[in-house]
């Protein structure tokens, strides 16, 4: 076979694929077929496997990512390497005693944090507007209290026996909109020490203070 013969034939074969596959710059999207890419270093194009169907959602430390073949959102690492909350929430309160009334901090993986001193307890989803203090906060500052917060051994808080007195300390936690919240009551700091110990430090670093951190919550 002569060389002219030899490269038509090739072209042809390279035509069939991409009509099968569709062209490269106009992949096939998820669940539709097969797709092509670029083979590296060869500038022609491969076929591909059929693109699987992207996930509804990543699950928490994974986020979109482009597929393989140019294939729809697929699950890829945060690009730091760590977990990201972009949807996480946190409401940290005083819920009752003596004056049903205290401090409180509500967190949003949306970029801010908000403080009360004192506030009459609310839902956990439904804080009260005109916080004492707001504090806009980037995603790497609210990933790392959650994540301080995910690594809570919850199972074994509280610690008993409680101390009996008239203060207590209600914590909502979940990692996202649609996630299970974690929850958490307690009537004496002492019953859970040393497992918040980090994430009360994040809260004493963002003010500066332990005074108004929820550190302090019913801490005799």
């Amino acid at each position: 076979m002569g060389e002219t013969t030899m490269f038509k034939v090739m072209a042809l074969i390279g035509s069939v694929f991409a009509a099968a596959c569709g062209d490269s710059s106009n992949s096939i999207g998820a669940g539709t077929g097969g797709a092509t890419t670029q083979a590296a270093g060869t500038g022609g194009t491969v076929a591909c496997p059929p693109c699987a169907a992207p996930p509804d959602d990543c699950p928490y430390g994974l986020l979109p990512g482009k597929g393989p073949c140019g294939c729809g959102a697929t699950c890829a690492p945060a690009p730091d390497g760590g977990a990201t909350y972009p949807e996480g929430y946190l409401a940290w309160q005083i819920s009752g005693g003596a004056v049903a009334s205290g401090p409180a901090w509500v967190v949003s993986g949306e970029g801010w944090a908000k403080r009360w001193a004192p506030v009459r307890y609310f839902g956990s989803d439904t804080p009260p507007p005109d916080p004492a203090a707001s504090y806009a906060l980037t995603r790497s500052q609210t990933d790392d209290l959650f994540q301080r917060v995910v690594d809570v051994g919850f199972a074994s808080l509280p610690h008993q026996p409680d101390s009996g007195a008239e203060c207590y300390v209600h914590l909502y936690f979940r990692s996202c909109a649609a996630c299970s919240p974690t929850t958490l009551t307690y009537n004496d700091a002492r019953q859970v020490a040393p497992e918040l110990d980090r994430v009360w430090q994040w809260f004493d670093d963002l003010i500066g203070s332990t005074e108004a951190s929820p550190r302090s919550y019913c801490s005799f």
